[in-house]
């Protein structure tokens, strides 16, 4: 259960960080959202799932390529955010990314109460 648990979360994690790192890019570079940023982010959104397994051949070792793999999610998710807050700054579109990145790493730290949490309703499974 707890390898499920240590994948599910980094997952998670690395397409928050992606995502973040598709906000804070434009966004430091002084480009506040729009539709044609968005356009561009669905477009490597597509190319991103398209070429997959190619980029998760890209690991520098094998239990890395599902984190790699996962890279789509990110900026599908960067994608999203851009869409619902077309009418942002730039300076919002930065704290939009922090935010995100910020929810991915809070998520990473919460492994133990998720493993915890596993362990136990493991437990009480098997007693009933």
């Amino acid at each position: 259960m707890h390898d499920r648990i240590e994948r599910a979360t980094g997952v998670l994690t690395s397409i928050a960080l992606v995502a973040a790192a598709a906000l804070l890019a434009p966004a430091f570079a002084g480009v506040a959202p729009s539709a044609a940023l968005a356009a561009v982010a669905l477009g490597v959104t597509v190319l991103a799932f398209v070429v997959r397994e190619e980029v998760r051949a890209l690991a520098p070792a094998p239990w890395l390529g599902l984190y790699f793999e996962a890279v789509w999610a990110g900026v599908a998710v960067a994608t999203l955010v851009l869409v619902a807050f077309l009418d942002a700054t730039a300076a919002e579109l930065q704290t939009l990314g922090a935010v995100v990145g910020l929810i991915g790493l809070f998520n990473y730290l919460l492994r133990p109460v998720y493993f915890t949490l596993g362990s136990l309703l493991s437990r009480i499974a098997r007693a009933v």
